[in-house]
């Protein structure tokens, strides 16, 4: 009974696509698909140490926060988790076309992957800020206070002290939002490049003109990416809890 879903869920499509992926021709399925690797990786990488960076400053400003509006400005900040990507991608070609016709220029034209990344940030940051803000929670103001007494600056504060600190925490929000990225599909579709394809794009391509043998190996790539946190979560569970008190 335990195993129903796991088999249903993950057992059954993952046996499907790797049959697909066997009876396809030699070297059609994996044709193209190292430029669509190389992108998901690039993207995805720039986009969670932004988003990471982003939302580790946005934990230590609501830490320090002493009045409403600050704490107002974090909350709005990071809503955009609960916005579909589509939302936020045309929001984002909204902003770079009004840009554009303040500076008189082609702004959307050379949009590109600084669009991309910025969608990312936005959809993501709620994401990346839940993981920081968890670990910001576990020091102790008295670290704060003890910094700001010998003269320490916020931001001296939040990279020497914090930062080290938060090890394990960030590598968990840029874990987490590396994967989103990974998979995130409307915003992609709408904002890229024509030029452009990541894994996600690729594979919804691909599936769409019922090329499934092609599509295989993009999907297949996603569920590994996909269920890579998992095992690094439980693997680092394992080490905290066989570390000596």
């Amino acid at each position: 009974a335990c195993a129903t879903p796991v088999l249903l869920g993950a057992g059954v499509p993952i046996f499907t696509l790797a049959a697909k992926l066997l009876s396809a021709p030699s070297g059609l399925a994996g044709r193209g698909i190292s430029d669509a690797i190389g992108n998901s990786l690039a993207i995805a990488g720039v986009g969670a140490i932004v988003t990471v960076i982003a939302a580790l400053l946005f934990s230590y400003a609501d830490r320090r926060a002493q009045n409403l509006l600050v704490r107002t400005l974090v909350r709005i900040a990071t809503l955009g988790y609960a916005a579909p990507g589509a939302v936020i991608a045309i929001g984002v070609l909204s902003v770079f076309a009004f840009i554009g016709a303040i500076t008189g220029s082609n702004a959307l034209a050379a949009a590109g992957p600084p669009a991309l990344i910025y969608a990312y940030c936005v959809r993501f940051l709620t994401a990346g800020y839940n993981a920081t803000a968890g670990g910001l929670a576990q020091v102790s103001h008295a670290l704060d206070d003890a910094a700001r007494s010998l003269g320490a600056t916020p931001l001296r504060i939040l990279s020497s002290i914090h930062a080290p600190l938060l090890r394990r925490s960030i590598f968990a929000a840029g874990t987490i939002v590396f994967v989103d990225i990974v998979k995130e599909l409307p915003a992609t579709l709408i904002l890229r490049d024509f030029n452009f394809e990541t894994l996600a794009t690729r594979v919804y391509r691909l599936a769409g003109d019922e090329r499934l043998a092609e599509a295989a190996p993009g999907a297949l790539l996603l569920i590994a990416i996909s269920a890579l946190p998992v095992f690094l979560f439980h693997a680092f569970e394992e080490e905290k809890g066989a570390a000596p008190n």
